[in-house]
């Protein structure tokens, strides 16, 4: 972290065009075209939240840490026990308990974790209780129309 203007510039000229190479560059490393600057600012605390498709169970899997930031995979290697992860099923989405886990391993508190501010939760427990589409046949809903699912009396909508 730099303090001045000028200390900004002599820094940038030495990045740009340099190689950086880290874990996820490999040993080759990749080129600095482009740089991101931002004033500077008093962190509280740090925390370490990542969304990521896990191959595994082709899910996506949430990873959060209050220890790492940039250096995650150091984290991973030597406190293994600081970081959670938990992956969500895609048929349900993500439900209240999620968000308590993330919030938990976070040290949030319980009136900041208390409902998700995009209502995520509340429009995957809707999708829940609408249950399946009726069906019916010559419907001329777009929705059903886009849908290869057949109707019950075995015709496509």
């Amino acid at each position: 972290m730099v303090k001045s203007i000028e200390d900004v510039t002599k820094e940038a000229q030495c990045l740009l065009g340099s190689v950086l190479v880290t874990h996820q560059t490999g040993p080759h490393g990749k080129q600095v075209n482009r740089l991101y600057i931002e004033e500077g600012s008093t962190i509280d605390r740090e925390f370490y939240p990542s969304a990521l498709v896990d191959r595994t169970t082709s899910r996506v899997a949430f990873v959060v840490s209050t220890a790492g930031g940039m250096e995650i995979e150091e984290v991973a290697r030597t406190e293994p026990e600081k970081i959670i992860s938990f992956s969500v099923d895609p048929a349900t989405s993500i439900m209240p308990h999620h968000g308590r886990r993330a919030a938990k391993a976070l040290g949030l508190t319980a009136i900041s974790a208390s409902r998700p501010k995009d209502g995520a939760g509340h429009r995957a427990a809707a999708r829940r209780r609408r249950g399946p589409r009726p069906s019916t046949t010559g419907c001329a809903c777009p929705a059903r129309m886009a849908s290869a699912e057949p109707s019950r009396s075995g015709t496509r909508c």
